[in-house]
């Protein structure tokens, strides 16, 4: 039996094609309010590492504890830069 606070496992996998970011692949697993997330990106992974914190906050701000993230690129790759906008 779960206590009140045990949720089942849910998973999800979301792939978006970003016109500055390129495309990226999330795998997002929720678990009891804990968050793990893995994205693959080639284009921008550099970028997406250097500005993980405002999202880790908006998702505490949710109630939504990012417990775990893991970002990485094809080490084959050059990584580039997103345009400004």
């Amino acid at each position: 039996p779960q206590s009140a606070d045990e949720t089942e496992p849910s998973s999800s996998t979301l792939q978006l094609d970003w016109p500055t970011l390129g495309p990226i692949t999330f795998q997002l697993n929720l678990l009891n309010q804990q968050l793990l997330v893995h994205i693959h990106a080639d284009q921008s992974a550099d970028y997406l590492v250097e500005n993980s914190l405002p999202w880790r906050e908006r998702l505490q701000d949710q109630g939504l504890l990012l417990s775990q993230l893991h970002i990485e690129a094809d080490p084959n790759l050059p990584q580039d830069q997103p345009d400004e906008p």
